[in-house]
């Protein structure tokens, strides 16, 4: 679960050294009390119009004949290529050319400076308008609470590591602070009211997906005995067939072998009569010849006895 503790954040608070100082450019405002404006001017990020930390000169091929040269903050150079698919800042073109500019990191390094942490505090003072000492705010009565450092920037770091007086205590958190935290609470309720139904949709759709699965699960399953039973019904109508074929089979060969027998037997019974008929006319034949013998020696015996 989302969670934001303003006890937490007072504990990170208090062992802050202002790092943004060492990482993003420079406040002009801030260094515009103790150095003039003519000497910051050349000294200027072109990207974000701050003093330049660790200053980078850009050598691009696009612009190398214009006199200027462009000045920018390490960190802030860095940021603009990345967000930008590496395109250069001044005319936009790719293949972006920069180095260091030592000499100008040097000049930055001789700044003259007072500590930041004070000018914070007064500027934040003043913005608010409130009294010193109220809650949440630096207390100016008490001399831990003021630095007057006035220094190099180089010797910046070493200053409010080890010398600042102006150490941020737990009791004193900015009240701005305390309502920005109170801000983002709200915003983090917000957000876990969002996750929450977000959630509860999750599962409701999770829900619905199970049972869908379920559905599939079991539409398969009775797709599955459907194409068994229609299998096992295409294997029993073949099984019928077959046996179906057998039978006709051997009701063609019992047809078959009672046509042969009947056929053989109505074959001998026609060479039967055939040899009947056959005898017969071969009786009759002979009757007929012995018959026409008779008549002829009768004839013949006419014959000769008219002769006589």
């Amino acid at each position: 679960m989302l969670h934001l503790n303003v006890e937490s954040e007072e504990k990170k608070l208090e062992n802050k050294k202002e790092t943004f100082f060492f990482s993003g450019c420079f406040k002009k405002e801030w260094l515009l009390l103790t150095n003039k404006p003519q000497k910051l001017n050349a000294l200027m990020c072109c990207i974000c119009n701050q003093i330049a930390n660790n200053a980078m000169e850009l050598h691009c091929d696009e612009h190398e004949n214009v006199d200027q040269v462009y000045l920018v903050g390490e960190e802030c150079l860095q940021k603009y290529l990345k967000q930008n698919n590496g395109k250069c800042p001044i005319q936009q073109h790719g293949h972006c050319k920069f180095s260091q500019g030592k000499a100008l990191r040097k000049s930055v390094s001789e700044l003259s400076i007072i500590c930041p942490r004070q000018f914070n505090l007064k500027k934040r003072q003043s913005d608010e308008g409130t009294k010193s000492g109220e809650e949440g705010h630096w207390n100016e009565s008490n001399s831990k609470n003021i630095c007057n450092y006035k220094g190099k920037m180089k010797d910046l770091k070493d200053h409010l590591d080890k010398s600042c007086n102006l150490i941020l205590n737990k009791q004193n958190i900015p009240l701005e602070i305390i309502n920005e935290l109170n801000v983002m609470n709200k915003q983090i309720r917000e957000l876990q009211n969002v996750v929450n139904v977000q959630t509860e949709q999750f599962k409701h759709l999770k829900a619905e997906l199970l049972n869908k699965d379920e559905q599939i699960c079991e539409l398969t399953k009775d797709i599955q005995q459907l194409k068994t039973e229609m299998d096992q019904t295409i294997f029993n109508l073949k099984n019928q067939q077959n046996e179906q074929i057998e039978q006709w089979k051997i009701k063609f060969e019992v047809h078959f072998t009672k046509l042969e027998e009947l056929v053989k037997s109505n074959n001998e019974q026609i060479n039967n009569l055939k040899h009947e008929l056959l005898k017969k006319n071969q009786t009759i034949l002979s009757n007929d010849i012995q018959h026409l013998k008779i008549e002829i020696d009768q004839h013949h015996k006419k014959k000769m006895n008219k002769k006589k």
